[in-house]
C-alpha cells in the first residue's frame, strides 16, 4: 500500500464486480456503502477508513469495515493506482480477498495491464488514461461569467485532480472558487450557473445552499478526521452553526456510530437551540436523528440536576430577583468594603473558580485583594449563597459546578460517559463553569488512549467578535486542549454584501476598512446600509413604511417573512409592531421556543438579542436612538468601571450581530437623537462619501 503521508492521491478505480455488489444489497446496506464508496474515491489514503490486511490474502489487498456487517475489499497495486475491488457481508469478503490476486502484465503500449485472477477465472484491470481537465468541458465565457479574469483562465485549465484546484485557492477569486468547488462537490453545471445568478439578484437564503454544498474549506473541517478536541472559528456568516450542524451529522452517521452512542448539541441560548434543532431534523438521516440532544446549556444542567434530586432553578446576575437578593445581603456592609467591591470579587472570581470554602479562597492566587478583606468579604458570599437557596434559586455557575460534581463521581464509580461526542455552537458566550462541564460530558481522548482511533470528542464552533455574554476564559485552564492545529478558522462570509460587513465591522472596530485582519472575506455586493434619523417616533415608522413598500416594490420575489424589524428591548419593540399594525403592515414576533413557519404571512419582529443565529434578507433595526442603543440601563447598572467596559463591549458586539444578521438589505433608524452606534454609522457613511468624491 502506498505512503499514507505521500501528498499525490492515487488514481481510484471501481470494478464491475463493486458495482454488481451495490446493487444487490440490502437497502439498509446500501447507504453505508454508497458512503464508504464516496469516501474512498475522495481520498483512498484516509486513515479514518481504517484499512487492514488479511493474513492470506495479497500483499496489496486492504479489507475495509463498511459497517458492522459488511466489508469492502480494495488493491494497491502501483503507488499512482487504488483499486476498489468488491464488498460483500463480512465473512464472504474476507473469503473473496483470500482466493483471488490481481497480477500486473506487461502491455506492447507500455501502459499498466492488471489482471484479477480467481482460480481458474481471469479479468483485466487496464490503468487509467491521464485524467482530463477538471473544467475542460465548460466554454470560457461561462467560466468568466461566475467571476474569473481572463487571467485566471490558464490556471483553470491545468487542473486535473481536486488537490490541485483546492491547492490554488489563493490564486481565483473567492467568488470564483466557491462556484467551481460546488461543481467538483456534484452539482450540474446549470445549478451552479443558477446559484451564481441568485446571489447577485435573489439571494436566497444562504443556509439552505450550504445545507446541500459544503465549500471545501467546510467540508474539510466537518470530515476531519477529529480524533481529539476542535476549535472552529469564523466572523458572522461563514457558515460556522453550518458546519457544527454537519459534523454532527457525519458523526452520527459513521459506519462505528453504535446504536448506544449519543450526541450532544448544545448553545448558549435557547432559542438557537429551537432552530439548530428544526435545522438537524431535515439534515439527519431518519434513522440516526434519535441520537443526537439538542438543547442550550442551562436547559441541560437543569434538567440533569432535578433528575439528581437537585430542585433549584438557575439565576443570573441582573435578574431582578438576583439582584434584589444582592441588595438585601449587602445593604449593611462590613467596614471598609463596598457592594459594588464584593459583587465584582463574588462574580469575577468566586463564582467562576468554584469557590465554597475560606480556605480555598483563601488560597486562591488569582484575587486581587488582600487576605484581610477576603475574610470579611466571606460571610457575605456565604449569605448570598443561602438566601438564593432559600429562595429555590442558585447562580448559574454553582448549578455548572454541581453537575460537573455529579459527573465526576460517575466516573469514579465507573458509569459510562453520557456522550460519545460533544458539539457546542456561539462557544465565545460560554463561561468557565460552561467549558469544564463540557469537557466532562465527553471523553476526553488525550486521556483515553483507547479511544484514539475513534472520532469524537468536542468540536467547538464560535467567534470572539461575536460574544455578547461573559469575558475572555482559558480552554487550556478548562482542561480543553485546542492548541496548534486544533484550532481551525472559516475564512469566506457568505450571507452578508460587502457593504453591510463593512459597516458592521466599523461599528466594532471604529476602523474603515472591509475585511479588518481576522475577519472573513465577503463574496458578494449590494446597497449601502440605509440610515434614517427621525423627528419623532411616528416620522420613523412612516420612514420604516416607506421602505418595506419599496424594498416590496423592488424585490418582487421577496417574501414578508424574510424580512425582520428588530429593537433593543421587548417593550420598545412591542410600540413599533403596535405602529406598523396601524398602518396595514402585519408583523409575527419570532417565538423563543417554536421554529418560525416561513410560510406564515408577515414581516417578522425580534429583540436584538432574538437575532442571533438567524438571518434575513432585509433587516430593519428600529429605536436607534440614545439611550436605546447602546442600553443605556444595562451601562447604568455597571458597579464598576470594569463591568461598565464589559457592558459597553457587550451592548457594540450585540449590535453588531443584529446588523449581520442582514443578507441584501440593512435599515437602521431612530426617532429623535441617534444613539452612539448610529452616529458611527453616519459618520462612516459621511467618509465614504467623502472617499468616493476624491476627498481627502
Amino acid at each position: 500500500m502506498p505512503d499514507t503521508d505521500a501528498k499525490t492521491k492515487p488514481q481510484v478505480v471501481l470494478l464491475p464486480e463493486l458495482l454488481e455488489a451495490f446493487w444487490k444489497a440490502p437497502s439498509v446496506i446500501r447507504d453505508d456503502l454508497y458512503k464508504f464508496i464516496t469516501r474512498f474515491r475522495l481520498d483512498p489514503l484516509d486513515k479514518a477508513l481504517k484499512p487492514r490486511r488479511e493474513p492470506g490474502a495479497p500483499e496489496n489487498f486492504r479489507i475495509y469495515e463498511v459497517n458492522s456487517a459488511w466489508s469492502a475489499v480494495a488493491a494497491f497495486p502501483e503507488p499512482e493506482l487504488a483499486v476498489l475491488l468488491t464488498a460483500n457481508w463480512s465473512k464472504s469478503a474476507l473469503e473473496w480477498a483470500r482466493s483471488h490476486n490481481l497480477k500486473r502484465e506487461p502491455t506492447a503500449s507500455g501502459s499498466l495491464l492488471f489482471r484479477l485472477v480467481a482460480g481458474e477465472t481471469e479479468k483485466s484491470v487496464e490503468a487509467p488514461p491521464p485524467p482530463r481537465p477538471l473544467f475542460e468541458d465548460i466554454p470560457d465565457e461561462e467560466l468568466l461569467a461566475i467571476g474569473l479574469g481572463k487571467e485566471n483562465l490558464p490556471l483553470v485549465r491545468s487542473f486535473t485532480s481536486r488537490s490541485s484546484f483546492e491547492n490554488a485557492r489563493s490564486a481565483i477569486p473567492p467568488e470564483a472558487f466557491e462556484s467551481l468547488a460546488w461543481f467538483m462537490n456534484g452539482a450540474a453545471w446549470t445549478a451552479v450557473k443558477r446559484e451564481h445568478a441568485k446571489l447577485h439578484h435573489t439571494a436566497q437564503s444562504q443556509m439552505d445552499k450550504m445545507r446541500l454544498y459544503l465549500n471545501p474549506e467546510q467540508e474539510k473541517i466537518v470530515r476531519g478526521p477529529w480524533k481529539h478536541a476542535v476549535l472552529v472559528q469564523g466572523g458572522a456568516g461563514t457558515g460556522k452553526s453550518v458546519v457544527a450542524m454537519h459534523r454532527a451529522k457525519y458523526l452520527v452517521e459513521l459506519p462505528d456510530w453504535q446504536p448506544g452512542d449519543r450526541l450532544l448539541f448544545v448553545t448558549a441560548t435557547k432559542n438557537l437551540a429551537v432552530d439548530i434543532k428544526e435545522q438537524l431534523q431535515r439534515l439527519v438521516r431518519a434513522d440516526r436523528i434519535g441520537q443526537i440532544e439538542v438543547t442550550n446549556l442551562d436547559g441541560w444542567v437543569t434538567s440533569f440536576l432535578r433528575r439528581n434530586g437537585y430542585k433549584p432553578a438557575i439565576l443570573y446576575p441582573r435578574n431582578p430577583l438576583y439582584d434584589a437578593i444582592w441588595k438585601n445581603t449587602t445593604a449593611t456592609m462590613p467596614e471598609g468594603c463596598t457592594a459594588a467591591e464584593a459583587r465584582e470579587e463574588f462574580e469575577k472570581h468566586v463564582l467562576p473558580n468554584n469557590i465554597r470554602l475560606l480556605k480555598s479562597y483563601l488560597a486562591s492566587r488569582d484575587s486581587r485583594l488582600p487576605e484581610d478583606k477576603r475574610r470579611t468579604l466571606w460571610p457575605v458570599f456565604e449569605a448570598f449563597r443561602r438566601e438564593l437557596f432559600a429562595r429555590g434559586r442558585v447562580a448559574a455557575p454553582d448549578a455548572y459546578y454541581a453537575a460537573i460534581g455529579l459527573l465526576a463521581t460517575g466516573a469514579e464509580e465507573g458509569m459510562k460517559p453520557l456522550y460519545r461526542a460533544v458539539v457546542a455552537d456561539e462557544i465565545q458566550d460560554f463561561g468557565p463553569e460552561a467549558l469544564k462541564l463540557l469537557r466532562a460530558l465527553a471523553p476526553d481522548h488525550d486521556r483515553h488512549p483507547e479511544l484514539r482511533d475513534q472520532e469524537g470528542d468536542l468540536f467547538l464552533v464560535g467567534d470572539i467578535r461575536e460574544r455578547i455574554y461573559g469575558g475572555d476564559v482559558s480552554f487550556k485552564n478548562c482542561g480543553i486542549n485546542i492548541k496548534g492545529a486544533r484550532s481551525l478558522r472559516l475564512t469566506v462570509c457568505y450571507r452578508t454584501t460587502a457593504e453591510i460587513s463593512a459597516a458592521a465591522n466599523f461599528t466594532l472596530t471604529g476602523k474603515n476598512e472591509e475585511e479588518p485582519a481576522g475577519t472573513a472575506g465577503t463574496l458578494r455586493h449590494g446597497p449601502e446600509p440605509a440610515l434614517y434619523v427621525g423627528r419623532e417616533f411616528d416620522d420613523e415608522v412612516s420612514w420604516i413604511v416607506r421602505q418595506i413598500h419599496a424594498l416590496l416594490e423592488e424585490e418582487k420575489d421577496m417574501p414578508l417573512s424574510s424580512i425582520v424589524i428588530a429593537a433593543r428591548t421587548d417593550s420598545l419593540l412591542d410600540d413599533y409592531q403596535r405602529a406598523l399594525s396601524q398602518r396595514g403592515i402585519r408583523t409575527l414576533q419570532i417565538s423563543r421556543n417554536v421554529p418560525d413557519d416561513p410560510n406564515a404571512a408577515g414581516v417578522r419582529s425580534a429583540t436584538l438579542h432574538r437575532l442571533k443565529g438567524l438571518e434575513f434578507r432585509a433587516v430593519f433595526i428600529a429605536g436607534a436612538d440614545d439611550g436605546n442603543i447602546p442600553d443605556a440601563q444595562t451601562l447604568n447598572e455597571a458597579a464598576t468601571p470594569e463591568e461598565r467596559s464589559e457592558a459597553e463591549l457587550a451592548e457594540r458586539t450585540l449590535f453588531h450581530v443584529a446588523l449581520t444578521r442582514a443578507v441584501d438589505r440593512l435599515y437602521v433608524s431612530c426617532s429623535d437623537t441617534p444613539g452612539e452606534y448610529l452616529k458611527r454609522l453616519l459618520d462612516y457613511e459621511k467618509e465614504k462619501s467623502r472617499r468616493a468624491s476624491g476627498g481627502q
